[in-house]
């Protein structure tokens, strides 16, 4: 796969954004669409260790997120981390803790293994964080799952 996403998957991208975020403006998806284009050409997904992953994944996902309706009147979501023996990691997302009604509110479980792979706790997915499609997905679901 490409690491500049081409214009295909930009059109996949924007029709998951206005669905995800209900907000049909241009101008944010496409601000976040160069953001998401500057980060791909800076970090090749391949060799990358789970930690990595998930640092790619969360970067990706708060710079989509700053680029939303949400990101004014939210708190940032946080990534939850922990490491297991077998050299992958667990991560979930919960809302900022300034906000009140936070306690409880959390993402899936995502289990990364080592190539990128993702294991999907409650849907039983996997999925790879090599591929832009997946990434995306991901980060969409998660601020889905905490705002929605």
């Amino acid at each position: 796969m490409p690491l500049i996403p081409d214009s295909n998957e930009l059109g996949i991208f924007y029709q998951a954004y206005k669905f995800t975020i209900m907000t049909p403006s241009t101008t944010i998806a496409h601000k976040t669409s160069r953001s998401l284009i500057k980060a791909f050409r800076d970090i090749h997904p391949n060799g990358l260790t789970p930690q990595q992953h998930s640092q790619r994944l969360n970067s990706v996902l708060l710079d989509f997120w700053s680029h939303t309706p949400l990101s004014k009147d939210n708190d940032v979501p946080i990534q939850l981390f922990s490491r297991n023996q077998d050299r992958s990691v667990n991560i979930s997302y919960s809302i900022g803790k300034r906000a009140p009604d936070a306690v409880g509110v959390l993402s899936c479980l995502y289990r990364i293994l080592e190539g990128g792979v993702v294991e999907i706790e409650e849907t039983n997915e996997r999925m790879d964080l090599k591929d832009l499609r997946h990434l995306l997905t991901i980060a969409m679901t998660v601020i889905n799952d905490l705002y929605a």
